[in-house]
């Protein structure tokens, strides 16, 4: 059976774009602070897992490598699969508490900077896209297949 509707070549395109997006945010920089020397201002999510105490940030880029790759199997399969919709739900939703929470960043808490603000939005984004992506497959009604 397939599973494809009239949003199926949208949700693919937000799910490349933002596959391609998230990878590249993890290279920018995580938090800006300016209390210390030693801040994250510069400090990418690659580079904060050589830090001591780096064992959230490893988490983090485990968890976004993941999202990317279900995102790039989201965007090159012709017909969504359920599964793959609610494990970017699962990741994306992990990965915005991540965020929200800045496990591991110490006090006071920096603020967000480009590349967490960037990844925050996406998840965001992610968490809705593939809600609707869930909708379309699973209500009837919902499904809006072309009449030829």
């Amino acid at each position: 059976m397939s599973r494809s509707s009239a949003l199926t070549p949208l949700i693919r395109q937000v799910y490349a774009s933002s596959a391609v997006l998230a990878f590249v945010a993890t290279f920018a920089p995580l938090f800006s602070s300016y209390e210390s020397v030693e801040s994250y201002e510069t400090m990418s999510l690659w580079n904060a897992t050589s830090e001591v105490g780096g064992d959230n940030a490893v988490l983090g880029l485990v968890l976004m490598l993941i999202l990317v790759c279900c995102l790039f199997a989201g965007a090159a399969r012709e017909d969504r699969s359920l599964g793959l919709a609610v494990a970017i739900i699962a990741v994306a939703v992990f990965g915005l508490l991540m965020l929200v929470t800045k496990p591991g960043s110490g006090t006071p808490e920096p603020s967000l900077g480009a590349g967490g603000s960037i990844l925050l939005g996406l998840t965001i984004l992610l968490v809705a896209t593939a809600v609707g992506d869930l909708v379309d497959q699973i209500v009837p009604g919902a499904r809006r297949t072309p009449q030829p």
